[in-house]
């Protein structure tokens, strides 16, 4: 008679601790309408991140080609053609392109737009550089604009 109430008790407290189905089909429905309502949001945080990344990376290959102009005494050009942006030192009346690991081209990515008021934007020996504006903008419409004065030779994110 012991071991009959024995098994009793123990058969009630396995049912009370078990989930049943409708409670895990409630849990997994709202599980996925959150996900739902987060990943467009996560794709925008990750496009902004990714314009913020670039406008920065343009920025500090802005400063390397300025510094370069005053420690090496030539004028160098930062470049915007069609999908890439690109460093040039002038030698001989032309441009050549730069041979260092900076020297390699910033491909746009996808779905950001770079407009600039001036295709080409030179920084000369003597610390001077040509005013300029880089506006980068994504499909978010966010905007990240990059403005190179030249009498000051200020280059500042905005």
């Amino acid at each position: 008679m012991n071991s009959r109430v024995t098994t009793i008790s123990l058969m009630t407290t396995a049912k009370s601790k078990a989930v049943t189905f409708i409670e895990l089909l409630v849990v997994i429905a709202i599980i996925a309408c959150a996900s739902a309502v987060l990943t467009p949001q996560f794709k925008n945080t990750f496009v902004n991140i990714e314009l913020e990344n670039f406008a920065r990376d343009i920025y500090y290959f802005s400063r390397y080609l300025q510094s370069s102009a005053v420690t090496k005494r030539e004028i160098y050009c930062l470049g915007l053609y069609g999908g890439q942006i690109k460093g040039f030192y002038a030698q001989g009346g032309g441009l050549k392109p730069l041979e260092v690991r900076f020297g390699r081209m910033f491909k746009i990515p996808r779905g950001v737009i770079v407009s600039s008021d001036k295709p080409k934007i030179y920084f000369y020996p003597d610390a001077t550089c040509d005013d300029a504006k880089i506006t980068f903008t994504n499909g978010s419409k966010k905007q990240i604009e990059l403005s190179i004065k030249g009498a000051s030779a200020d280059i500042k994110i905005e």
